[in-house]
């Protein structure tokens, strides 16, 4: 019950993040808390996706949800109150959905998602891939959610994202793959390519490994930039601004084919790639390895490998402290 009542100190701020009206401040602290746990950010994404669901139950009438309200009722008792909400304000409607306590989200983004034949996939702490109707084939990186129906519609492919996944979608020039993520919208006829955009990251990555994509800010479609292979798009959320560039990334979907190259990397650098990849926790203790070069392949091989590697290479001095690795040496 306490981390209920901690987790609910924050809903104001998800609502007032979702409704746009949001200050920096806020946006900021929200950030920082979303950092502090896999939970938190979970438990964002659950309200988001109930967010978007209320908006698309406002096509329908006030007798179809008054209808699936009562059948809601007869499920849901939160601390022995039964929740009523007008369906006459579909508005309140969805205010009221955003700033229940998390059984009744999850509760009602079953509901919507199973009655309008869509899944959803959250990936927590490991890697997941599903293959969709028509063929495609995403691999969703762990802290993400996946969102897409059973059968898509019969001229487009939409689906929806939180986090990072690697794209390999089929063929299909009578209906383009569109992927809402963020602010942006990322839109394919058939290829595949890396989509980074998690929600407390300051900006959205998309990076194409073959065929061809369109990459533009939802309240701006006329914006669009096209990448192909070996390219990547940068949408910063700050300035609403899309960069487009050569990807000089090599292990940009490295999270998935677990291969990590290493090219005279500095040793910050290698840290940082291997703590994304395998979700760990390496600290370099002091900057004397600053400067060291890192050349070496690693083709999936346990932390525990890859660590030995690089101790026996570069001299190093690693210790455990629980859940942490602090890294030490003499330098190069």
């Amino acid at each position: 019950m306490n981390n209920r009542n901690n987790d609910s100190a924050y809903i104001d701020l998800i609502t007032r993040k979702l409704s746009n009206e949001i200050s920096p401040e806020e946006d900021q602290k929200l950030g920082m808390w979303l950092s502090e746990s896999n939970e938190n950010q979970q438990l964002f994404d659950s309200y988001k996706a109930t967010w978007y669901e209320m908006d698309r139950v406002k096509g329908k009438t006030s007798k179809d949800i008054d209808s699936e309200w009562a059948r809601l009722e007869q499920a849901i008792d939160f601390e022995g109150r039964t929740i009523r909400i007008n369906a006459k304000f579909t508005h309140v409607y969805r205010y009221a959905a955003a700033i229940l306590m998390i059984a009744v989200s999850a509760f009602l983004i079953y509901y919507f998602l199973s009655n309008r034949g869509t899944e959803q996939l959250v990936a927590r702490a490991q890697i997941e891939e599903v293959k969709l109707s028509e063929g495609s084939k995403v691999t969703v990186n762990s802290n993400s959610t996946f969102t897409y129906p059973k059968k898509f519609e019969k001229d487009k492919r939409e689906v929806e994202l939180s986090g990072e996944a690697f794209f390999e979608v089929a063929m299909d020039p009578e209906r383009p793959f569109i992927i809402h993520t963020g602010d942006i919208r990322v839109e394919v006829l058939g290829t595949s390519f890396n989509v980074k955009a998690y929600e407390h990251h300051r900006q959205i990555e998309v990076t194409v490994s073959s065929g061809k994509v369109a990459v533009y800010p939802q309240q701006n479609p006329d914006d669009r930039v096209v990448l192909v292979k070996g390219q990547k798009a940068i949408f910063h959320k700050s300035s609403t601004k899309i960069e487009k560039s050569l990807n000089e990334d090599i292990n940009f979907n490295s999270w998935k084919t677990k291969v990590i190259i290493f090219e005279d990397a500095p040793m910050p650098e290698v840290i940082r790639i291997i703590n994304e990849i395998y979700k760990s926790d390496l600290m370099l203790i002091g900057d004397r390895l600053d400067e060291c070069p890192v050349t070496t392949t690693f083709d999936n091989q346990s932390l525990e490998s890859v660590l030995n590697v690089l101790r026996s290479t570069l001299d190093l001095t690693i210790e455990r402290k629980g859940d942490r690795y602090e890294i030490s040496g003499k330098g190069c």
